[in-house]
């Protein structure tokens, strides 16, 4: 998301899993999201205001866990929205059912965030992003130059694979969290390679300080900025190409005028 997509995520499906009343869920689902930054939490409070101009209902005691979702309390509810264990975490079990509806907005290659409270799924809503249309040809560049690229991602793996067919990526690791893709470098590193890591996001960030080379896209989270060694100022994966020739030339020239 924000990386090898465009991170314009738009809300392309909503079912509602319970009897709850539809405004009232939504509602406290864009309430609790509109506290945290990610581009999936933005995308959801953006479909609900756009169909209400409502003020949201207020939260309180709100929690964000990295990599797995968000709580907070509405209206003497704790609200809990993100992945499948985040909501198992919070004892909020799925059905047969319910994970056969997950699985077919899946399908469709959308990211699926879950909502529950009082022990119960009540929602499941599909965002769709675009993928950059420079991705493609930035991996081939990247594999042309000696480059074996590897996708981590916090979406869940059948997202993960359809995004990375259609760049032409052939390794990918889904639903990581950022523990995880610190894990994936470390564990490259430890096998002798030098790992560069491109990223965005607050997930990013740790991952990005952990790699060899930390290269920030210049629109992602001012953390993830911070923890790298490049920032690309254009949001596109070709920029990263070039810095990797432009350092490339740079240090022959070094080598040369040193001999």
């Amino acid at each position: 998301t924000g990386t090898v997509t465009s991170g314009a995520m738009s809300v392309t499906d909503v079912q509602l899993l319970s009897d709850a009343d539809a405004t009232d869920a939504l509602r406290a689902i864009a309430a609790v999201e509109s506290s945290s930054e990610h581009p999936l939490a933005q995308a959801i409070v953006r479909h609900v205001l756009t169909s209400s101009q409502d003020q949201l209902p207020a939260v309180t005691d709100f929690h964000s866990t990295a990599g797995f979702g968000v709580s907070g309390v509405v209206a003497q509810h704790t609200v809990f929205v993100g992945t499948e264990r985040w909501l198992a975490q919070n004892h909020i079990e799925l059905s047969v059912a319910d994970l056969q509806i997950i699985a077919a907005q899946r399908a469709s290659g959308a990211s699926v965030i879950l909502a529950g409270w009082d022990d119960k799924l009540h929602a499941a809503i599909s965002i769709a992003d675009t993928v950059r249309p420079d991705s493609r040809e930035a991996v081939r560049q990247f594999t042309e130059r000696g480059l074996n690229v590897v996708l981590l991602t916090g979406d869940h793996i059948d997202v993960a694979r359809t995004v990375a067919a259609q760049v032409g990526i052939t390794e990918v690791q889904g639903g990581i969290t950022p523990e995880g893709k610190v894990a994936a470098v470390i564990e490259l590193q430890r096998a002798g390679r030098r790992v560069a890591m491109i990223g965005d996001g607050v997930n990013d960030a740790a991952a990005l300080a952990q790699a060899d080379l930390g290269i920030a896209m210049g629109t992602g989270t001012d953390v993830a900025i911070a923890a790298s060694d490049i920032t690309l100022m254009r949001a596109n994966l070709a920029a990263a190409v070039q810095a990797i020739q432009l350092s490339r030339h740079t240090l022959r020239t070094i080598h040369g005028n040193l001999f």
